[in-house]
């Protein structure tokens, strides 16, 4: 198999049966409740480039986390080139299998290039807009884009990147950054082509499910300019994928600066005021 797997989740897990309560099933897979990340702030520092994960990744894969997540864009792609050689290596010697790890990336920011490149926009122009991938408009303040072929290309670079033949989970990051400029009826006809162009990309093999990762946009008041409804995202992929669709992952934060998605109504679900766990 080329993604993670029930059984190769459950043979990870036994691995570590002493951890009480750690593993989690969903969508037939044994999720770890911790999970790693591979965010940098502060990319344009040297020191992001030095200093890799792939140590790190290891560390943790050989103490129980299965769970592995990156973007297109962090660390202009070093991220996910670290992770592909840190499984790579596991693999080699025979610690894990492909089947026993759930790895998810992300396709919205415009990643660049390591190093970095002299001048960014001459970098996008010539690998997005001189490619048909968008048009200028498409690109929001310099970083974001969303149209279904740069989305592609996007997953089809993290996939090279990672050494992987399919994700298991691909989100679309941050939407809604482009919500001021399309407004909210153009922005939902926008994710009903990418959910379109998603589900193609799960039959044809790329990643079994997607989903939307967000900041604020799932717990900001229902009239604010970011704001996204999950009830509808869900009616969109209903629509386009049927009731088997493979949405079905969403990334928000909640801690204990952010409690909102616990606390605090912001979305609906059949015109009825909910938190969004609730939704």
């Amino acid at each position: 198999m080329n993604c993670a797997t029930l059984e190769g989740t459950y043979q990870f897990a036994k691995h570590f049966c002493n951890y009480k309560d750690f593993y989690t099933k969903s969508n037939d897979l044994l999720f770890s409740k911790l999970g790693i990340g591979t965010f940098n702030k502060e990319p344009y520092k040297e020191e992001n480039y030095v200093f890799h994960y792939i140590e790190g990744i290891k560390q943790a894969v050989r103490s129980g986390i299965n769970l592995i997540d990156t973007a297109s864009n962090y660390r202009y792609g070093e991220s996910e080139k670290e992770i592909g050689t840190a499984l790579q290596e596991l693999f080699a010697s025979d610690e894990i299998t492909r089947e026993n790890v759930i790895v998810c990336s992300k396709g919205g920011f415009i990643q660049l290039s390591y190093p970095f490149p002299k001048n960014p926009y001459e970098w996008i122009n010539e690998n997005i807009i001189n490619t048909n991938l968008a048009i200028a408009e498409d690109i929001e303040i310099d970083q974001h884009c969303m149209t279904p072929d740069f989305l592609e290309y996007s997953c089809r670079k993290s996939l090279e990147n990672l050494q992987l033949s399919c994700l298991d989970i691909y989100f679309l990051h941050n939407p809604e950054m482009q919500l001021a400029r399309l407004g909210k009826e153009a922005f939902y006809e926008e994710i009903e082509k990418i959910f379109i162009r998603f589900e193609k990309l799960a039959d044809n093999g790329l990643f079994k499910y997607y989903g939307v990762a967000v900041w604020n946009a799932f717990i900001l008041d229902a009239d604010e300019v970011e704001h996204i409804s999950l009830e509808r995202l869900v009616q969109i992929a209903q629509k386009v994928g049927g009731e088997n669709h493979r949405f079905r992952y969403i990334q928000t934060p909640f801690n204990i600066a952010k409690t909102q998605i616990y606390s605090v109504n912001t979305q609906k679900v059949n015109n009825e005021s909910c938190t969004l766990i609730q939704a």
